[in-house]
């Protein structure tokens, strides 16, 4: 059976799935409350595509790269930024090799003059003047006033969930951009493990089984596996970040489609009394 992963320069294409629909057939998506954030992918210095979903409503949108001007750019992502924290967005990369970039991980937050500036000269301000490949993504404020992300690892049999926190408050202007930021691509002693709500955790299940069923409508492929990354806002809308892990599987031989749902789903986030030291940490996986 032939399969693709994901890899630092395929972005684009798992955009490219979400924001497909077949004629006169609804995706599963669009009946959750999913967003993504506005995200440009960029595949050898050349912006390939830019991504967005604010509303069930409007669905998903697309621009290729011609339709990509940088004063566009810059009055989107900079368009209500709070002035602390002044967090305009952020460039990521994924699949560096260097052996000092967290799960090969690299990424850089920008406020208002320092993205104008690498987005109308990037050559001048990045310190090590490779071409862009990777993905420029507007940041979005959590629920608190420290930055979060959940991981979600996604498989047919078993779902893990978890989420971090950076230990610094975003309106500490002491820190860097990076320092207040980060959680899973940054350093480990930046951020600590936290608690999910129920709620969120039965969300993403459903927004992961919703990605997979779209998948086999769109593509004709079968997930194998994915590692997706999210974020909750202030008002509780989840927002699908990015991939770093998007495996798909051809059909059977016979032409059958085959999809066992996870049996299990193991929240790996802490419960107020684990944070407070009270409980051990979850071992293993429990059943839905």
């Amino acid at each position: 059976m032939h399969h693709d992963e994901i890899d630092s320069g395929s972005d684009v294409h798992f955009f490219n799935v979400l924001w497909k629909r077949k004629a006169n057939h609804a995706s599963p998506l669009d009946s959750l409350e999913i967003k993504i954030p506005h995200t440009i992918v960029y595949e050898h210095d050349f912006a390939k595509g830019w991504f967005s979903m604010l509303s069930n409503s409007e669905g998903p949108k697309r621009r290729v790269g011609k339709d990509i001007d940088s004063k566009t750019v810059i009055s989107t992502y900079c368009k209500n930024v709070p002035e602390n924290p002044p967090i305009v967005g952020y460039y990521l990369q994924k699949g560096v090799d260097d052996g000092l970039s967290p799960d090969g991980m690299r990424v850089q937050y920008f406020d208002r003059q320092q993205f104008s500036a690498w987005l109308t000269n990037p050559r001048h301000t990045r310190s090590n003047k490779e071409p862009r490949h990777g993905l420029l993504q507007k940041f979005i404020p959590g629920t608190g006033r420290r930055s979060e992300m959940i991981q979600v690892s996604w498989t047919p049999y078993v779902t893990l969930m978890e989420k971090r926190q950076n230990i610094h408050d975003l309106s500490d202007t002491r820190l860097s951009l990076y320092d207040r930021c980060v959680t899973y691509e940054g350093p480990a002693t930046l951020s600590i493990m936290t608690h999910m709500s129920p709620k969120t955790v039965e969300d993403l299940s459903k927004i992961c089984q919703a990605i997979v069923m779209h998948t086999q409508s769109v593509e004709h492929k079968l997930v194998q596996r994915m590692q997706l990354y999210f974020k909750l806002d202030s008002e509780q809308h989840l927002w699908l970040l990015y991939p770093t892990v998007f495996e798909l599987h051809d059909f059977n031989m016979d032409g059958s489609l085959t999809l066992t749902s996870p049996h299990f789903t193991r929240n790996a986030s802490p419960s107020p009394q684990q944070q407070q030291g009270l409980q051990p940490p979850p071992q293993g996986a429990s059943p839905h």
